[in-house]
C-alpha cells in the first residue's frame, strides 16, 4: 500500500494527475489540460479500481486551498467527473460515523487512533475472499484475526468510532492522522464470544436480544486503506 503524499502546490497536483496514463492508454496525453480516469489511476498506482483511485486523489489534494482543489477538479473529463461524483469520499467526524455513515462508501476521517485488542469491542466477522479449485468464494473470519483494531476520537468529544487496518499494512501511528477507506458492516459473532460492545465506542454496551439484532443500529467500522500523518497546523 502506498500512502498518499499531499500535493504542496497546484502545479505539483496538475503535473502528477495530468500524466498521460499508461503506455496502452492511446487516447490520453500528458499535460493537455484534461485529467482522465486512466491518469488518476496511474497517479495512485491502480489499474481498474477507480473507487480507490478517487479516494487516493482526494487525500492527495487535502492540503491545497479550496480554490486550487476546485481548479484541479475542473480539469476532470466527463468520465472521470462521473466517477468522482460516485466515489467521492464523505468527510465525517468520529461521532457521526454511526448516524450518518453508509456501508460500502468511501470515508475520510481525522483523529487519534488508540489501539485495542479487546475481543468484545469488535467481536464480529468479515468476509475474506479465498480461491478454492479456481472458484472465488468468501470465508467468514473474525476481524481480529485479519486486522489491527483501533478506537478513534477527535477533540474533546467523548464519542469514538472504530477503525481497522489490515495487519499487512498496519499499524497506525500513535498521533493525529487523516484516514481514508471504506465503511464496512460487521456480521455478528458467535454467541460464545460473550457480550458485544457497540463499534461506536467501548463504553456503549450493546445488549443483543434477538429482536435488537435485527432492528438495532448497524455495526460499522472504517476499513483504512490510506493514512496521512498530520502536523499541528493541519
Amino acid at each position: 500500500m502506498k500512502n498518499p503524499v499531499p500535493y504542496k502546490s497546484l502545479s505539483e497536483a496538475l503535473d502528477a494527475l495530468d500524466n498521460g496514463g499508461r503506455f496502452f492508454n492511446f487516447f490520453t496525453k500528458a499535460h493537455d489540460g484534461v485529467i482522465s480516469s486512466a491518469e488518476v489511476e496511474k497517479a495512485g498506482g491502480f489499474l481498474g479500481d477507480i473507487a480507490k483511485a478517487v479516494l487516493f486523489m482526494e487525500m492527495s489534494l487535502s492540503r491545497l486551498s479550496p480554490s486550487n482543489q476546485k481548479t484541479v477538479l475542473s480539469r476532470l473529463d466527463k468520465g472521470m467527473r462521473k466517477s468522482y461524483v460516485k466515489y467521492r469520499p464523505q468527510r465525517l467526524s468520529p461521532e457521526k460515523i454511526s448516524s450518518e455513515g453508509k456501508a460500502e462508501t468511501n470515508i475520510i476521517l481525522t483523529g487519534v487512533p488508540r489501539h485495542t485488542d479487546s475481543k468484545t469491542l469488535l467481536s464480529g466477522t468479515i468476509q475474506v475472499p479465498i480461491q478454492i479449485d479456481g472458484v472465488m468464494t468468501f470465508l467468514s473470519t473474525p476481524i481480529l484475526e485479519e486486522y489491527e483494531v483501533y478506537e478513534v476520537g477527535e477533540g474533546n468529544s467523548s464519542e469514538v468510532c472504530c477503525v481497522a487496518i489490515h495487519k499487512e499494512f498496519g499499524p497506525l501511528p500513535k498521533q493525529r492522522i487523516l484516514m481514508g477507506g471504506q465503511l464496512k458492516e460487521l456480521q455478528e459473532g458467535d454467541e460464545e464470544t460473550g457480550p458485544k460492545l457497540s463499534p461506536f465506542g467501548s463504553q456503549q454496551l450493546q445488549k443483543l436480544t434477538e429482536d435488537e439484532t435485527h432492528s438495532g443500529p448497524k455495526r460499522l467500522f472504517l476499513d483504512v486503506t490510506y493514512f496521512i500523518e498530520l502536523d499541528r497546523e493541519d
